[in-house]
């Protein structure tokens, strides 16, 4: 399994699909982990490349990952939290 707290990094992988999505971890608090399945060890590979610019993928597919992690990520948070408002703007 490869772990994250980068929602860059996790949204990326959801538009590429070089992983797969499995679940969010919340802890009360940002930032959640985001598991992803990784069965032959590629993600910190990926996450390399990712973090050195060498990932290019479709800007509008990126941001629509990107708020659908945010919005998972604050359903988990919810679930864990009842009193939980979501995450700050900044």
């Amino acid at each position: 399994m490869f772990i994250t707290t980068d929602m860059a990094l996790s949204a990326y992988l959801l538009t590429t699909k070089k992983l797969k999505f499995l679940k969010i971890i919340p802890h009360g608090t940002a930032p959640a982990e985001i598991c992803f399945d990784d069965p032959t060890d590629l993600g910190q590979q990926i996450e390399l490349s990712f973090l050195n610019g060498d990932a290019l993928v479709s800007a509008p597919a990126y941001h629509a990952n990107l708020r659908a992690i945010r919005k998972s990520i604050q359903v988990a948070m919810a679930r864990q939290n009842p009193g939980y408002k979501g995450m700050p703007r900044g």
